[in-house]
């Protein structure tokens, strides 16, 4: 009788401490902060696919954003979320003293946000447009958090297709890495980058995943109209109005092409005269914006996707259309080149000069190997990237950070 209680005793305590330790681990997983600048529609994919990974690592998850992000994501429960106005005075742009004051002032108001989410936070992740405010990132610091700049794209490519100030960029960027505790490259582009003074820092992580019961291939590539496809912004460093350029020189060579543009910005206007000067109304179709869950249809039409991309980062739709069977066309900038092989699992552009284009997307459809090459990006895509790698991967990084000093 006393040996079964103590055998009770003993398995009663076990179950205890084995609570206990759950508990604690529980109330380990950090408080994880977010933050980008105000963003558009295009945003939105991103900002949500990072939410998603980090979420299961997270005790809680806080984001600080604006405009199209935060109209989204303010009633997603997962998250606290604090939104992110800035006014810009469109008349003033193009001096280097009013881009740097309006860099300031952008900064002092992301610090002023951060801070008032104050203690709650032990991780702050900096990401699209906030990696280059190091006054913000400096707030995190005093306030003894920890912080991650998750870097997507190259300031030097960034800067010269928006027409922006490299100097100033850079000194952003520099300062922005200094001040941080990690660095989130999505493939290893340290030398090409110019990292190499931040080499230890630097971690390889993508927040990259695709939902496979909704992308993937409805309608095989031999059955669909010879249909191409781009998606994302309409601004400069898309690349959008040199495949503009590129249409009246591709239909020189295939009269059987039809195009259609899917996204909206800045340069719609500039698109439509465009379109309008060379008569090309009856061949493209602007689509404007369209939700994300009718995208996997419209793919799955397509027989290639163009991205003619001056700055990049590994691009969602990119492996979004992979997954549906739909080749890409793309130019060899950032972490598109880790994905696309040439002719093995995609198509790469030796540049986005409009001739280049053109020649790209009627060899494209021209290629015997088409089908093939369809195949082996499905295969790609469905290898390594899925969400459960993407958590994964995430979870290592938190736990990476804790460990530093």
């Amino acid at each position: 009788m006393v040996g079964r209680a103590l055998i009770l005793a003993v398995n009663v305590h076990s179950l205890g401490a084995e609570i206990r330790r759950s508990m604690n681990e529980k109330r380990k997983k950090p408080n994880i902060g977010v933050i980008t600048m105000p963003s558009s529609l295009a945003g939105i994919t991103p900002l949500s696919n990072l939410i998603d990974v980090l979420h299961p690592s997270a005790g809680g998850l806080y984001v600080i954003t604006g405009k199209a992000s935060y109209n989204h994501f303010k009633d997603d429960r997962r998250i606290r979320i604090s939104e992110f106005r800035v006014r810009e005075a469109h008349f003033l742009a193009g001096t280097f003293a009013v881009e740097a004051l309006r860099s300031i002032y952008r900064q002092l108001k992301a610090s002023y946000k951060l801070a008032r989410v104050g203690g709650r936070v032990d991780v702050w992740i900096f990401f699209r447009g906030a990696e280059s405010m190091p006054l913000a990132i400096l707030a995190a610091r005093l306030l003894g958090r920890k912080v991650l700049v998750l870097v997507v794209v190259n300031f030097v490519e960034a800067s010269v297709a928006r027409g922006g100030y490299i100097r100033t960029s850079s000194l952003l960027y520099k300062a922005s890495y200094l001040l941080s505790n990690r660095i989130i490259l999505y493939t290893d582009l340290i030398r090409e980058w110019n990292l190499e003074p931040y080499r230890r820092k630097i971690i390889i992580a993508h927040r990259h995943f695709i939902d496979f019961d909704k992308f993937k291939l409805n309608t095989s590539l031999e059955k669909r109209d010879n249909i191409v496809g781009y998606v994302g912004r309409l601004s400069g460093e898309k690349g959008i109005l040199n495949l503009i350029e590129a249409i009246p020189k591709t239909l020189a060579g295939r009269r059987d092409v039809k195009f259609v543009i899917v996204g909206g910005g800045a340069l719609e206007a500039d698109v439509r005269t465009s379109l309008g000067k060379y008569s090309l109304e009856d061949k493209v179709t602007l689509a404007g914006w369209i939700p994300h869950s009718e995208l996997p249809d419209c793919l799955n039409t397509w027989k290639l996707l163009v991205l003619p991309s001056y700055a990049e980062g590994l691009p969602n739709v990119m492996l979004e259309a992979m997954a549906c069977g739909t080749p890409v066309l793309a130019t060899s900038v950032a972490s598109i080149p880790a994905v696309i092989k040439d002719k093995e699992t995609g198509f790469l552009l030796r540049d986005n000069s409009p001739g280049c284009i053109a020649k790209g997307i009627v060899n494209a459809l021209s290629d015997p190997n088409l089908e093939k090459i369809a195949v082996n990006a499905r295969s790609l895509v469905q290898s390594k990237f899925r969400y459960e790698s993407a958590v994964k991967t995430w979870a290592d990084v938190l736990r990476t950070i804790e460990t530093d000093g």
